[in-house]
């Protein structure tokens, strides 16, 4: 419901223009840079930014300003859950550069910025749960169990969601009933155990096999080695030791993500975040590599 209140927000100061929409999505570049500024260094983050801006080698990641442009332009509520939700894991990433960054004012606006990403598309929700055990874990560590406190009175404006839904449906509805619909769902959980149970019984049962297999083909191809990468590159990072506390945390919140695809249509505009993340991941593992690989050059020369 929350987009709905923003469009009310933007009717009341801009009439039928969606002004602040467009206002807003200008943060993009600047949150997409500070990302990978802090995660890599300058210089990669003015050549992904180029990426982001001119040269779009990574738009199958829906990594490519347009996009975002364009689905504001169509009235869609993902480019703004995605930057709220972004900046709110800036925040975090400097968070674990440097301790003395985070404040109850900054643990605050990260419980909002995640509330917001979450009334404006609920099926990040998983992702979001990644950042906030994350930042509690951190807080937990550093003895700052004030910031959770405030981090939690952030997150407090999603209870907006359950009491709108009530109030115009006589229904408890935690988020959305989309997620019970057959229509987003292409595979239940229920087909999983009952495949997993035939299995067991040594009565293998082909139907739910090709619809599984079906409904996750349709949502990434075989071909598609780019995604099959990154993929990689998150399952390799979280089990590498040498990996930073704050890339597993961003390769866990891409996983998460990538497991709705097991259930839920999650292609298109719905998975643009989740290959964002990923691409972050992958990134982070390419630049080892090339750093790697300089190394060993300059000791040969």
């Amino acid at each position: 419901p929350f987009y709905r209140y923003i469009w009310v927000i933007n009717y009341m100061l801009f009439d039928e223009a969606p002004w602040m929409f467009y206002f807003i999505i200008t943060f993009f570049p600047l949150v997409i840079y500070d990302l990978f500024k802090e995660l890599l260094n300058k210089k990669w983050a003015i050549i992904f930014l180029l990426f982001w801006f001119i040269v779009p080698i990574f738009e199958a990641f829906g990594f490519f300003h347009f996009y975002y442009v364009k689905l504001t332009f169509r009235g869609f509520g993902e480019p703004l859950s995605y930057l709220f939700f972004l900046t709110s894991l800036s925040f975090l990433i400097n968070f674990y550069n440097n301790e003395k960054n985070i404040s109850n004012t900054n643990s605050l606006l990260i419980g909002l910025l995640l509330s917001l990403a979450i009334g404006l598309r609920a099926n990040i929700l998983p992702a979001c749960f990644i950042l906030i055990f994350f930042f509690c874990l951190k807080s937990f560590s550093i003895h700052k169990l004030k910031n959770i406190s405030f981090l939690l009175l952030g997150l407090s404006l999603v209870l907006i969601i359950p009491i709108h839904n009530y109030i115009f449906t006589q229904k408890f509805i935690p988020l959305t009933i989309a997620a019970y619909k057959d229509w987003n769902l292409g595979a239940r959980p229920s087909d999983y155990i009952e495949l997993m149970l035939s299995i067991i019984k040594f009565d293998f049962n082909e139907n739910l096999w090709n619809k599984i297999i079906s409904h996750i083909n349709g949502e990434i191809k075989l071909y598609e080695v780019w995604y099959h990468s990154s993929i990689l590159s998150c399952i390799y990072v979280l089990f590498s030791k040498k990996t930073p506390q704050i890339i597993k945390c961003i390769s866990l919140a891409a996983l998460s993500l990538l497991g709705l695809l097991l259930f839920y249509h999650v292609g298109g505009r719905y998975s643009y975040l989740t290959w964002t993340l990923a691409l972050i991941v992958l990134s982070y593992t390419l630049q080892k590599k090339v750093n790697i690989l300089s190394l060993s050059c300059d000791k040969r020369t």
